[in-house]
């Protein structure tokens, strides 16, 4: 878990002087949902006792909240730890001071607090805990706890290029539809289930090990193994049969397999304290969270566009197929983006 939790980060500081240790430290947490830690009323599960409340509840998606008309105050908790640690919690901030000797000292508290705390309040709290943002002070010398890099990926189209896509997804009901293509119905169930996951979390790699698994499935689903069982040679080789190349291969789709063989069915790193799961040099977000939803979605198209012999025996371009009357309308409507 922690292994895809902790990203690189920095200490961003405006102080040209830097920070000196030893000294005093005072690291701040700004936790969510508000609602838990009184402050907001709703967006949440947390009812006060003996108190009058309405609830909301989403009949098309199943989801609900409830608001209290006499919600929460603002936590106000301090924990006085032996004077070697002070613990502070108004509202949703938390509000850490001890002493640190060294930048270790530091990095060893801030991080067992940014992975330990929201866990253990999620037990007692009724809704998931997470941190969206950490800061503080060494001494006098403020710091901003944040991402040493980061990408960003969007897709880009047109008016006509958007609306095309949309037809063109439409039509293929009658690919997916076959019978004989359960195994492609298969995996572009995981592949949307693994973009669902880059996107529902706090931050891209909240669910990455979980996505890296349904990655890992869309590839076994579309070339499973044979004989000797071996999911990464059954991809390469039916991967290589639509065109791609042994670069391609290795930098865009063989990753999401060999991660995932070091991944439990659980979607986290194995816990076997002799034969831990190390990764010398971690692979960037965008090459989890990223770089596998283009090179799936280009391996699908042509999938999806003519068929594929290693999957239903008889290829073909799906606009020649007959469209099935359950899942589409007897005419299709006029487009032409």
């Amino acid at each position: 878990m922690m292994t895809y939790q902790i990203r690189k980060r920095i200490y961003r500081i405006d102080d040209p002087n830097g920070l000196k240790f030893p000294n005093e430290v005072e690291i701040s947490f700004e936790m969510r949902p508000l609602q838990a830690f009184g402050m907001e009323p709703g967006n949440g599960r947390t009812a006060v006792q003996s108190v009058a409340a309405h609830a909301t509840f989403d009949a098309n998606t199943g989801w609900h909240t409830i608001e209290s008309r006499q919600p929460l105050k603002p936590l106000d908790v301090t924990i006085e730890e032996s004077d070697v640690r002070k613990v502070e919690i108004r509202g949703n901030m938390l509000k850490v001071t001890a002493p640190a000797n060294s930048l270790e000292d530091l990095n060893d508290l801030l991080q067992s607090i940014f992975i330990g705390y929201p866990i253990l309040l999620s037990i007692e709290f009724g809704d998931p805990v997470v941190i969206t943002r950490v800061d503080g002070k060494v001494g006098g010398t403020p710091f901003r706890w944040e991402l040493t890099d980061w990408r960003m990926e969007f897709d880009i189209t047109t008016q006509k290029h958007q609306e095309r896509k949309a037809a063109d997804s439409w039509f293929r009901f009658n690919v997916i539809s076959e019978p004989t293509r359960r195994r492609l119905m298969a995996a572009l169930h995981y592949f949307h289930v693994a973009i669902r996951l880059a996107r529902v979390g706090i931050s891209p790699w909240e669910f990455m090990s979980e996505a890296i698994l349904n990655f890992s499935k869309v590839l076994e689903a579309l070339f499973p193994p044979h004989g000797d069982g071996r999911s990464i040679d059954a991809a390469r080789s039916g991967l290589k049969q639509l065109g791609y190349t042994e670069e391609e291969l290795e930098r865009d789709f063989i990753p999401a397999i060999a991660l995932r063989n070091g991944i439990d069915v659980y979607g986290g790193p194995h816990c076997q304290g002799q034969n831990p799961v190390r990764i010398s040099k971690p692979l960037p977000p965008s090459h989890l969270a990223g770089r596998g939803l283009r090179p799936a979605r280009d391996c699908s198209a042509p999938l999806l566009a003519y068929g594929n012999p290693a999957l239903d025996g008889a290829a073909g371009d799906y606009r020649t197929r007959s469209t099935p009357p359950t899942l589409l309308p007897s005419q299709r409507p006029n487009h032409s983006p």
